[in-house]
């Protein structure tokens, strides 16, 4: 009788166990669900707070990096007209120029372009030693200053590559890179961005055209008075010399000092 009581409560225990496995099972499950959904409730809070910072950033930029303050910073006019730079750039450009015509030799378009801006800035060097000597050529169509600059470069070429004169000749390019030449001499006169060379009786700026009409305008005048109120700039280029060939607010134009003797 007891073997047949214990086996019988063996029985009734690994029925019981039999029982409670599904049990524990099915509660693990739920629990693991519940955790899943947890988590994901909480990935999904996660993601809706950090899109509402996004957005608060975007449109609110102090509150989610703290206070900005806006300072104002006034910064001067660029004048890109000064003289002074536009003469500065010319002289660099003409040694450059001139380097390179030395190293490869004479070539149009470089030729061209030396002349080009020497007569615009009155640069006056050993290639453009004719606005010194003859002024008159910056304003003829005949190519007589691309010819005199191929003339100098040839024989500057045809010189011995050291020594003392080929020292000096690379002394003058530093210089003249370093703006250290002054462009005015005896025969010009720089004035902002032109040069006026005196021919004959008359200063004339780089870019008149030979046979275009000047209407005199007289120092003195009502005409000039309203031309110096209009552009005072001219009351300088009138003071170059008695005769003066100039473009104004209207087109070129020659101002005159009257004749002082003539009028006494």
């Amino acid at each position: 009788m007891a073997r047949t009581g214990s086996s019988s409560s063996i029985h009734a225990a690994l029925a019981w166990k039999s029982r409670q496995i599904p049990a524990r099972a099915k509660r693990e499950r739920s629990g693991s669900a519940g955790a899943d959904s947890a988590l994901s409730k909480g990935t999904a809070a996660a993601k809706k707070q950090l899109s509402r910072h996004k957005t608060t950033a975007k449109s609110s930029p102090s509150d989610a990096l703290g206070e900005l303050r806006a300072i104002a910073v006034v910064f001067p006019e660029r004048d890109g007209s000064d003289p002074a730079i536009a003469q500065l750039w010319a002289q660099r450009r003409v040694a450059d120029l001139l380097t390179e015509l030395r190293i490869e030799g004479v070539r149009d378009s470089l030729v061209e372009e030396i002349v080009e801006i020497a007569n615009q800035f009155g640069i006056v060097t050993p290639y453009t030693a004719y606005l010194a000597e003859e002024p008159d050529m910056a304003f003829r169509d005949d190519r007589a200053a691309f010819d005199a600059v191929v003339e100098q470069s040839q024989e500057l070429a045809a010189a011995p590559a050291s020594g003392k004169d080929a020292v000096g000749r690379a002394e003058a390019l530093d210089e003249l890179r370093e703006g250290e030449i002054i462009a005015s001499g005896q025969s010009s006169r720089v004035l902002g961005a032109h040069t006026f060379y005196l021919v004959g009786d008359t200063w004339t700026r780089d870019d008149f055209e030979p046979d275009t009409e000047t209407p005199e305008v007289e120092v003195g005048s009502a005409e000039f008075l309203a031309l110096i109120a209009e552009v005072p700039e001219m009351a300088e280029v009138a003071a170059l010399g008695e005769r003066v060939i100039t473009l104004g607010p209207d087109g070129w134009i020659a101002i005159v000092w009257p004749d002082v003797e003539a009028a006494g």
